[in-house]
């Protein structure tokens, strides 16, 4: 777990970004909770492994849980949460391991902070239709004005999907 919670900007450091205060000043707080399950391919409390090295990764991660993934700054936030397993392949050159599982993704506020970063003068006009075309492909309406949720699945045989929709 990781934790990082009411950080703030001082007010002049503030101006200089955003003189007419159109950014909601908010502290911002990001939140990282991970559990997973592995196994020790090796004795790690042998003496001889000091010395001697490794031939061989020490052990493997079996499965990984987003308990909870929050960040939240300039008015807009991110939660997601999920759960992956995962599977190394054979043989002594075995590739990356074959990943199964979700992501449940909700981002509230995007749309009003790139509104926002439009009126500064940070984003350009012409670029945030891409941006906003890109919200589109991974995101679904969700429930609120400016509220987007996401499934976002991995298959073993290296699939990728964003509520459903095959993108790799």
């Amino acid at each position: 777990s990781m934790s990082v919670e009411d950080l703030t900007i001082s007010e002049d450091v503030w101006r200089l970004v955003d003189p007419s205060g159109l950014l909601p000043r908010d502290p911002a707080n990001l939140q990282i909770a991970l559990t997973g399950q592995g196994k020790w391919n090796v004795n790690i409390f042998d003496p001889d492994l000091a010395e001697n090295g490794l031939d061989r990764a020490p052990g493997t991660i079996d499965q990984v849980t987003v308990n909870q993934f929050t960040l939240s700054m300039l008015g807009a936030a991110i939660d997601a949460s999920g759960a992956f397993d995962m599977e190394l392949g054979s043989g002594p050159f075995a590739g990356p391991p074959e990943v199964e599982g979700g992501l449940d993704v909700t981002l509230d506020g995007a749309n009003g902070l790139i509104n926002n970063l439009i009126s500064l003068g940070v984003l350009p006009p012409t670029q945030v239709s891409i941006a906003r075309m890109m919200l589109g492909l991974f995101f679904l309406p969700g429930e609120g004005e400016d509220n987007l949720t996401s499934r976002i699945e991995v298959t073993r045989d290296g699939a990728v999907s964003a509520n459903g929709q095959r993108i790799r």
